[in-house]
């Protein structure tokens, strides 16, 4: 796993459009990234590169993410990919400013663009996903109903601020006692089912991941050249959400997944996470799996691979997959929540998964409108 015990900064500046409300992004290239460049956060920095501890240049627009002075309307410390990372936690951010002309290399996107460009393959950030599922989504109105396919979507976000979270609360504590674990460090020379080659850590069995080295030149970051460790999986990975009109509210299936890297042993996750080159993690997810990637054309809401964040991992992508399905009943471990409850779980800190946030994005970025790029 990663040890990256500081605590970075995600933050997305928003600014008030004609279309409801813009967001600054930053075209940036990451050494993992397929294409090279993503539509990135404003800000998106650990602690060292905020005090510069590597002697590199100033992290541009940090100062609008100042919680003494910014116009804060999201602050909240978020998990990251607890199969991976541990311990990491980032504190997301989305500030309110006037709009300003950006330096090179930013750009004010309009948030209903940005939200239909998800449907293009590798192109928005894993970041500036996790911080836009953080916003809250019943403002403002046009935005949430231009153009939806789902009408129901609108009303039960507008609940978000309202609903009791407490059943969802004690369902999720309840999963977080079941489940809990223990994990301890052991030395890379005795861990169990790796191996050391001469260009790779991998695992004995050709599944998961495996951790390469890469030396990095690159223009327009911090500093110009380093090397790394990155983790490349083996595979290309699904996240899937299967989603259910039910009396005029819209569920999610979620479910409680552990993994051992995050602080509470357990969040809600999509209704499918499987990382690239693992197997499903139980005989519902696989289930669960044929029935999201067997729905009819007319009931997948998105269908797109987007990548993880390219500055730890290398060429790592996940399908996203969002569908209309029956309302069955919840397998064990899985349970049917109203947009609003998931939405209203986002004001607390480590409680909805990385891949959840990505997948909650996808279903949003799905009925504001259609692809900008893709043929329809």
């Amino acid at each position: 796993m990663v040890d990256q015990p500081e605590i970075g900064l995600l933050g997305i500046a928003v600014t008030p459009s004609s279309r409801g409300y813009a967001a600054l992004a930053q075209a940036k290239a990451e050494p993992g990234n397929i294409n090279g460049v993503q539509l990135s956060p404003t800000v998106q920095a650990t602690r060292s590169n905020q005090e510069r501890a590597h002697g590199g240049r100033a992290v541009p627009y940090l100062e609008l993410f100042d919680a003494a002075t910014a116009d804060v309307i999201v602050d909240s410390r978020q998990s990251e990919h607890g199969g991976v990372f541990w311990k990491k936690r980032n504190r997301v951010m989305i500030v309110r400013t006037p709009q300003f002309e950006p330096i090179e290399g930013f750009r004010w996107i309009e948030l209903a663009d940005l939200m239909a460009l998800l449907h293009d393959d590798d192109l928005v950030h894993a970041d500036t996903r996790a911080v836009l599922a953080c916003a809250p989504w019943t403002l403002p109105d046009e935005f949430v109903t231009a153009g939806a396919r789902l009408p129901s979507l609108a009303r039960t976000l507008a609940g978000s601020t309202t609903c009791d979270l407490r059943p969802l609360a004690r369902w999720l504590s309840a999963q977080r006692t079941r489940r809990s674990s223990v994990s301890i460090s052991v030395a890379l020379p005795g861990l169990v089912g790796w191996r050391r080659t001469t260009d790779a850590l991998k695992r004995d069995d050709g599944t998961g991941f495996e951790v390469v080295a890469v030396s990095v030149e690159a223009a327009g970051r911090e500093v110009d050249g380093w090397c790394q460790p990155m983790i490349r999986p083996v595979d290309l990975g699904v996240v899937g959400l299967a989603v259910s009109d039910r009396d005029g509210q819209l569920n999610l299936l979620m479910q409680a997944c552990p993994e051992p890297g995050l602080v509470d042993d357990v969040e809600l996750g999509p209704t499918i996470q499987i990382a690239g080159g693992d197997p499903p993690r139980s005989v519902a997810e696989a289930e669960l799996l044929a029935l999201l990637l067997d729905s009819p054309a007319e009931a997948v809401l998105f269908d797109a691979v987007l990548s993880d964040e390219g500055g730890r991992f290398l060429h790592s992508r996940c399908r996203h997959v969002v569908a209309l399905i029956d309302g069955r009943d919840a397998p064990e471990g899985f349970r049917w929540c109203p947009v609003s409850e998931v939405v209203g779980m986002l004001v607390h800190s480590h409680q909805v998964n990385m891949q959840a946030r990505s997948a909650l994005v996808c279903l949003l970025g799905a009925v504001v409108g259609e692809p900008l790029s893709k043929p329809k």
